[in-house]
């Protein structure tokens, strides 16, 4: 079978200790034990220097109390376990290297562990920000590209001050605004600043001009030239020379050449030989900042292993059957999103990014979005990852595995045979454990499962060795090269993190065109945020827009920050980067409700071990108990994401771990996951020895994916606030009218009427749309030439609908005209006035069927009135009319067109015979509307004028019968079948 993704090279991470046991009978001999292990208690003074020393007081003799040792012992014991049982790269206990496929297995990793020491970023940061302090006046100053104009305030993206305040904002004043023109995109010297401020507003005002950017230094809102590339490509040395030209003092300089020198000495040494030089290290750096942690530690390999090629198919085998599950994904929380925007925006709008994401001007996140909560509560919207038909195929899956015993198998061959070859992700990045099985390599997925994002694990250990970056490199290249081809510049995001104890995660190498940089600045092409506008392509995807260069940007982030933890705007510019609907297991959803759930593979691949989930009174039993009532292996692990501990039942110290961890999670009232220990035999050997390793694979498609375009070429207008939000009194009034459903036609007939004359009496117009945001209403816009006289009169009909209970409420808003939606500027006048002939039609029609002197149906109607609209729009050019149903409407419901003969009925006699049209004369002039909208649309694609025409027939319907979209798609159905059986008869007497 020909496969379409390959892959080559990947990731190896692997525990630098080997596996072997520790049978200790308590803690006390434990630590005796690792007393002279040298590797360990340096591996621990890196990982946690506070342990470290508690433990070092503990063998001197301090006292102690029993509680306090056993908390100390406990610690120990999963840092020593952890030092051997987990793969994950953390300071020196897990080294990272390359691996290849090859036809021959090679698993012994030869290489060289080498050390790769960098400053822990917290502790630069800091250090940069006493500096900016102390030296203000000798650095060049830029504005911070987190901040961004929102109306009458400077808003910065986040706070990195303070991890509670989730928004910093200053008063966007005459004298920011100058600051911001002379230093938006290039760095300036601060006496500079200052003297352009002295220029402009005299010199009694230098003290209060040195105050304020002495104030916008403090709060971020001006970052500093020696505030570059912090967390990404950066260079000691080079930081190191910019120092020296600004500290005269050398209340620095000194001490970093030191600091630096001892690090490489450092570097040099064995593991177990360094931690009195580390000390030494700490001591001089805590002098000029005094931080948690003051090195980022890390190992990497020069070695290589290479792995079968019959892994490979393996692997590239799943990542087809992960392709095809995508398939039955329907709905996301972000299609949720995108009906939000389309309701708000329409389809031709461009949305600065900062406005969309506004819960007051915009439509606020996604639902789930955290950084922050939206300023109103919404439920969960629904979703759609699985078919019916799917659900009940895992569920049988999963009753068979535990009537035999045995495993559920994803793999069924005639589906996997069956699979839309044609869907194609660019590419993605599948994690695995590898263990060793009667001689052969078996792959086990993690808890990590995949990640979307090609080179999102690669860019953290790009940073420790050039073999490493090329290799990130090679990965990205791919997403490069395809972006390329498809006519979008790609665009890392990098940026300081609200906590900055979280930076080191974030250092990764940049190989990307632009960069979007947020609190430090980048040398290379830099994004601003308030540059950034969302659209939604023809393909209903969104897609991201520099407003002034008019690029397209997809932006990706591959530093190891958790994208849930992004300010809410940077994590959606990541996730329309990607394919919504992958990376969904959908069988993890169908099972999450058990509490026992059998191994899960597929083919040879274990996608889940065997899992378990304790909770409530379960762990308030006996740990005895709870072994045998749920048949748990004597080897296990406690889960906790990719945090996770092994339990061996047959090691003591283990045994005592795990009733504590069952103990503290019932006091708790936690939810204890455990998970079966599959494997004992490990894949890479080392001096004879294995050690407990993963492997990072990134998939790729074999050939070039260039992505059609789907954007629009011609960009939309810029449309100025004032004309597009109409505030009430603003040449248009808006009225939102609360009343019950039920008496909505009421409201229609028998108000409605009035309200149209009143407004026909001052030469003005109104139409109105059926709304449910949740309570059921009716948007009327009205406009006269008086309307503070007009409001009076309605008024007055308010106030009886309210008497009689018709009405229950009535708010005055704001309009926002949907310019984009209905053609731009130039069309959206005469769509108004389209709406208003609409509803005066409409009106008059509701009304004559409530006196009974029109005899027909609201649907019959509808089909009247769709089948005027298309024949006005199209001239009667039928074959027009079958393309734009067929754009509109591509599902076929032939069941619609029973009543063919009847329906022909009605239009040859209401439309065709002019009888409709002699009791609603307004028709005429709204055909004529109609066709000049017509004519005016010449210029643009078929695409949006079919856009165009449907939003006005959709309206024209929700003003007829409501909110009712099958109802729409049926009579666009029953319309096809007329015009399709008229070009059938025309054809045929033409004949």
């Amino acid at each position: 079978m020909e496969h379409k993704y390959t892959t080559n090279n990947f990731l190896v991470r692997n525990a630098i200790i080997g596996i072997h046991e520790l049978l200790e009978c308590d803690y006390n001999s434990f630590l005796e034990t690792i007393r002279e292990n040298k590797i360990f208690q340096e591996q621990l003074f890196v990982a946690s220097r506070s342990l470290y020393e508690s433990l070092q007081k503990y063998y001197s003799g301090d006292s102690m109390k029993r509680k306090k040792i056993n908390q100390l012992s406990e610690s120990v014991y999963k840092y020593y376990k952890r030092s051997k049982e987990r793969s994950t790269p953390f300071g020196l206990f897990s080294e990272t290297s390359i691996g290849s496929f090859s036809s021959t297995e090679k698993l012994n990793l030869n290489g060289k562990t080498l050390k790769k020491v960098l400053l822990d970023s917290e502790w630069l940061i800091r250090l940069v920000f006493k500096i900016e302090k102390e030296y203000s006046r000798e650095l060049a100053y830029k504005i911070n590209p987190a901040n961004y104009q929102f109306g009458d305030r400077v808003v910065q993206l986040f706070s990195i001050n303070d991890t509670k305040i989730e928004e910093v904002n200053i008063k966007f004043t005459k004298v920011y605004q100058l600051i911001d023109e002379l230093c938006c995109d290039k760095y300036v010297y601060f006496n500079c600043i200052i003297e352009k401020l002295v220029e402009s507003y005299g010199e009694e005002y230098r003290d209060i001009a040195t105050s304020y950017i002495m104030s916008l230094i403090d709060s971020h809102f001006l970052i500093s030239n020696i505030n570059s590339e912090l967390i990404m490509n950066f260079k000691f040395e080079e930081f190191i020379s910019k120092v020296k030209e600004i500290d005269k003092q050398n209340l620095y300089y000194f001490k970093l050449i030191a600091i630096s020198n001892l690090i490489v000495e450092y570097s040099e040494l064995e593991i177990g030989d360094g931690i009195e030089k580390l000390k030494e290290i700490y001591k001089l750096m805590s002098s000029l900042v005094e931080t948690p942690n003051f090195l980022q530690i890390d190992l990497y390999n020069d070695g290589q292993i290479q792995l079968g090629n019959e892994n490979k198919t393996q692997i590239v085998e799943f990542a087809e059957f992960l392709v095809s599950n995508s398939d039955h994904v329907k709905r996301t929380y972000l299609d949720d999103y995108k009906e939000k925007f389309l309701d708000k925006y329409g389809v031709n709008r461009e949305v600065q990014l900062m406005e969309l994401f506004d819960s007051n001007l915009g439509i606020g996140s996604p639902y789930g979005y955290q950084h922050p909560k939206n300023d109103f509560w919404e439920s969960s919207p629904s979703t759609v990852y699985f078919s019916e038909k799917e659900e009940l195929e895992y569920l049988n899956n999963f009753e068979k595995a535990l009537e035999t015993g045995g495993n559920i198998q994803l793999y069924n061959e005639e589906d996997f045979f069956n699979q839309d070859k044609d869907k194609i992700n660019l590419g993605f990045e599948l994690f695995f454990y590898v263990n060793k099985v009667d001689g052969k390599s078996v792959l086990s997925l993690t808890n990590t499962g995949c990640s979307k994002n090609l080179g999102a694990s690669s860019g953290r250990f790009s940073i420790l060795s050039d073999k490493l970056e090329h290799y990130h490199q090679t990965i990205t290249q791919i997403v490069e090269n395809n972006n390329h081809v498809s006519g979008y510049n790609s665009c890392e995001i990098t940026f300081l993190p609200e906590n900055l104890r979280h930076a080191n995660v974030m250092r990764t190498t940049n190989v990307r065109e632009k960069v979007l940089s947020l609190f430090t600045n980048m040398d290379k092409r830099s994004q601003i945020l308030s540059d950034i506008y969302i659209g939604i392509d023809s393909k209903n995807s969104f897609y991201a827009r520099n407003f002034k260069t008019k690029e397209l940007l997809k932006f990706y982030s591959t530093n190891m920050y958790n994208q849930m933890m992004f300010s809410n705007e940077l994590r959606f510019l990541c996730e329309i980067a990607q394919e919504d609907h992958f990376g969904i297991f959908p069988w993890e959803m169908v099972y999450q409700k058990f509490s026992h759930i059998p191994r899960i593979v597929f083919k040879d691949i274990i996608v889940a071990p065997e899992r378990w989930r304790l909770s409530g009174r379960m762990l308030s039993k006996d740990i005895h108990q709870i072994i045998l009532e749920n048949n748990l292996p004597t080897k296990l692990y406690v889960d906790n994401s990719d945090n996770r501990i092994l339990i061996n039942r047959n090691n003591p110290l283990d045994n005592q771990l795990f009733e504590d961890i069952v103990r503290k999670s019932s006091n708790k009232n936690e939810e204890l996951c455990l998970s079966e220990c599959i494997f004992d035999s490990h894949l890479v050997e080392k001096e004879s020895t294995t050690h407990i390793s993963d492997i990072v694979v990134p998939v790729f498609a074999k050939d070039e994916i260039k992505e059609p375009r789907y954007i629009k070429e011609i960009l939309p207008e810029v449309i100025p606030t004032n004309v597009r939000q109409k505030i009430p009194f603003d040449e248009w009034l808006y009225f939102k009218l609360y009343m019950s459903a039920d008496r909505q036609e009421e409201f229609l007939s028998d108000i409605m009427p009035q309200i149209l004359k009143l407004v026909n009496l001052d030469d003005g117009m109104s139409f109105y749309i059926r709304y449910t945001d949740p309570k059921f209403h009716i948007r009327l816009r009205i406009r006269t030439q008086n309307l503070y006289k007009s409001f009076e009169k309605i008024q007055e009909i308010f106030q009886l609908c309210i008497q009689n209970k018709l009405i229950s409420n009535i708010d005055i808003s704001t309009y926002d005209r949907e310019i984009e939606r209905y053609g731009g500027l130039e069309r959206i006048p005469l769509v108004e006035e389209i709406f208003c002939l609409d509803t005066e039609i409409v009106i008059n029609s509701l009304s004559l069927i409530r006196q009974k002197r029109l005899d027909l149906t609201l649907d019959d109607l509808a089909i009247i009135f769709n089948y005027f609209y298309l024949k006005s729009f199209f001239k009667d050019n039928n074959k027009e009319i079958i393309q734009f149903l067929e754009f509109a409407c591509p599902e076929h419901l032939d069941s619609q067109n029973r009543d063919k003969n009847r329906n022909t009925a009605l239009i040859d006699l209401y439309l065709i015979k002019g009888y409709l049209i002699n009791l609603l004369p307004e028709l005429s002039k709204l055909c004529q509307r109609l066709k000049k909208l017509s004519d005016s649309c010449i210029q643009l694609s078929d695409d949006y004028t079919y856009i165009i025409y449907d939003s006005i027939i959709h309206v024209h319907n929700n003003r007829l019968f409501g909110i009712k979209r099958e109802n729409e798609t049926k009579i666009y159905a029953i319309i096809r079948g007329l015009i399709i059986s008229e070009e059938f008869r025309n054809g045929h007497n033409h004949g």
